[in-house]
């Protein structure tokens, strides 16, 4: 029996093997690849105790395939060994492994970026139309109230573009709301 699950441990190593190879397109090597990749992905979901795991029957399954004494012996694999090594070949498939999980909070942290940045923008927009408005509306720049907001966000570029569109006629004078 023994023998047996060492055998079957290998085929499912190989099924392992094949569906790593095929995420990062390689035809052997894959599980090598994976173990790569993940040790590079610092911050991946259940990274050090996968690649532990990888590791070790990664190792194994070496010694079982080029020792023939260790492949004869009985008491090398358990079968839940094997259940592991299938389960991981299941979660690779449906993209429920660490380095997908990793990838996935990587393009969601990408697009959150993204969009802050774009409301940045949207919003740095209307407060340049804003500071215009007061400008060209009351001939005013009220530098005591605005300026802390307008230095926070960052959005001193939008004043003094403001400021550069105030027609010559009308003089801008300060005033201290608070």
């Amino acid at each position: 029996m023994g023998k047996k699950l060492n055998e079957k441990f290998v085929e499912a190593y190989a099924q392992l093997d094949n569906a790593c190879g095929k995420k990062f397109g390689l035809s052997s090597g894959g599980v090598t690849e994976y173990i790569d990749r993940l040790d590079r992905a610092r911050f991946a979901p259940e990274r050090n105790e996968t690649l532990q795991v990888l590791n070790q029957y990664r190792e194994l399954r070496n010694t079982l395939v080029h020792d023939s004494i260790q492949m004869k012996r009985g008491n090398v694999i358990q079968k839940a060994d094997i259940r592991w090594v299938l389960d991981f070949a299941k979660k690779l498939n449906a993209q429920k492994d660490p380095i997908s999980a990793y990838l996935k909070k990587a393009r969601n942290l990408v697009k959150r970026r993204k969009n802050k940045k774009r409301a940045k923008k949207v919003f740095g927009v209307f407060f340049f139309i804003l500071i215009l408005l007061l400008i060209i509306a009351g001939g005013c720049v009220m530098t005591t109230a605005l300026d802390p907001i307008i230095e926070q966000y960052g959005f001193t570029e939008y004043l003094d573009l403001a400021r550069g569109y105030l027609p010559e006629s009308i003089q801008p004078f300060e005033i201290n709301l608070f």
